[in-house]
């Protein structure tokens, strides 16, 4: 099994906290972690809050402290994640084109080629953004949105 603390999820739950735990007690946590980050974004402090009580309730007083200290995540951040579990084949062909246009780039400035190479790239990227920004949209439905995290969400 890979070492736990090599997991993305260390972001989120301190290496301090990773190594106190054995390998099953981490994987249940970060199992539950990722469930609140699926929530509806009104559900989350009280999901985290129960979660919290419950590890507490077990006896895992420091996995309690760690899940109470996790934040809210932002609008932007919640509906950026929402895509990347919603719409992952969206999320690929955008990463599959910025690789691509970066790769035209580097061609255009290497050889001093032309710019239609990076130009039809950037053309596909833009692309692929609007249809993820659709898919944010949707995503966020009737939710009141904040100037700031409008912009947020309309230029991923």
């Amino acid at each position: 099994m890979a070492d736990p603390a090599a997991r993305p999820r260390d972001r989120v739950l301190r290496r301090e906290f990773v190594a106190e735990l054995d390998a099953q007690a981490v994987a249940k946590v970060e199992q539950e972690v990722d469930r609140l980050f699926e929530l509806p974004l009104e559900e989350f402090i009280a999901a985290r809050n129960e979660l919290a009580r419950l590890l507490k309730k077990e006896g895992n007083a420091t996995a309690a402290e760690e899940v109470k200290q996790l934040s809210k995540p932002n609008v932007a951040a919640w509906t950026i994640n929402q895509l990347s579990r919603q719409q992952k084949d969206a999320v690929r062909v955008l990463l599959e084109a910025a690789a691509k246009l970066r790769k035209a780039q580097e061609q255009a400035l290497q050889s001093g080629g032309s710019g239609e190479a990076p130009r039809q790239a950037q053309a596909e990227e833009r692309q692929a953004i609007r249809e993820l920004t659709q898919q944010a949209k949707q995503i966020l439905g009737g939710r009141h949105v904040l100037p700031a995290e409008r912009y947020s969400t309309e230029s991923l």
